[in-house]
């Protein structure tokens, strides 16, 4: 296994000792981490290669995850392609709403793999020095900043206090519901297989019900999404050999890493083992939990 710190992009690419014909870039869940390790296990486990982006970049606030354009995150999908026959994402938390948004925009993606995904972009998190959020996106497509959902401002709540980000998360989508129909990621326009997982315990936002609401919106255009679902996993699942989570992202270690060895398995099954065979299918994972039923597009501004 070698590692090459890259200068096009600001990531490093891990690879196997033999040639790959896959390869899989890797988002952390703020954009301003460097997923290193989970890139170092997946070229491990799964003998590909794995690049690991630090991709938050807004456009005034470097190194922030606002209105971060996806063009420019494509960047990287086409430095893979210059040596790799087929690629993937795999995205966590913030990371898996951008990896949602690749798979939009850019068809040539084979696997798309979303842990503790959105079914909507959400508005920044970030906050300005005085402790107010930023009135803006979390993303942009070509210069644009797509369309979002709010985020209720404690102050001017007056229902019970919010024992959690993911009870903010939820109050903010009822009461923007006028946005949330303009601010949704247009799933039903990824081509690449979709992997989506989600834990019961997320106190981050509702996961699950949202992983659910893609399945659904993909399903009304018959296309099948995968599921992966651990009651007592939280919001950033721990892939085999990954250090745990902290205790913030909730779930039980025992619980993250059950849904982190689904993960796992389930990108297993859909890579590319064979780099002479370019006609290989990818193939259906037997997961360990449900899975089934359930464009070039843009991301909607």
């Amino acid at each position: 296994m070698r590692e090459e710190q890259l200068s096009a992009v600001d990531g490093v690419l891990v690879r196997p000792d033999e040639k790959t014909p896959m390869a899989l870039l890797v988002l952390g869940p703020t954009g301003e981490e460097l997923p290193l390790e989970r890139a170092r296990v997946l070229c491990r486990e799964l003998d590909v290669s794995a690049l690991a982006l630090r991709w938050a970049c807004g456009p005034d606030m470097p190194g922030q995850l606002v209105e971060v354009d996806v063009e420019r995150v494509q960047s990287a999908i086409d430095l893979l392609f210059a040596e790799h026959l087929r690629i993937g994402v795999v995205g966590a938390s913030h990371g898996a709403e951008l990896a949602l948004l690749l798979g939009v925009a850019d068809l040539r993606l084979e696997l798309v793999v979303a842990m503790s995904a959105p079914s909507v972009v959400w508005q920044s998190p970030v906050e300005t020095p005085e402790g107010d959020r930023v009135d803006r996106s979390s993303f942009a497509f070509d210069g644009e900043p797509l369309e979002f959902v709010p985020l209720v401002d404690s102050r001017d709540w007056d229902g019970p206090d919010f024992r959690s980000e993911k009870e903010l998360r939820t109050a903010s989508l009822r009461r923007y519901a006028a946005r949330v129909a303009s601010a949704r990621i247009h799933v039903e326009d990824i081509s690449a297989d979709l992997v989506l997982a989600a834990g019961g315990a997320d106190p981050r936002w509702p996961s699950a019900v949202m992983a659910e609401e893609i399945r659904e919106q993909r399903s009304s255009h018959e296309l099948t999404t995968s599921v992966l679902h651990y009651a007592g996993a939280g919001h950033l699942p721990v892939l085999p050999g990954e250090p745990p989570a902290p205790e913030s992202a909730g779930g039980t270690p025992e619980g993250n890493a059950a849904l982190g060895r689904q993960i796992l398995e389930a990108i297993r099954g859909r890579v590319v083992v064979d780099f002479e065979d370019e006609d290989v299918e990818v193939v259906e994972a037997d997961g360990p939990d449900e899975s089934d039923e359930p464009g070039e597009p843009t991301p909607e501004r």
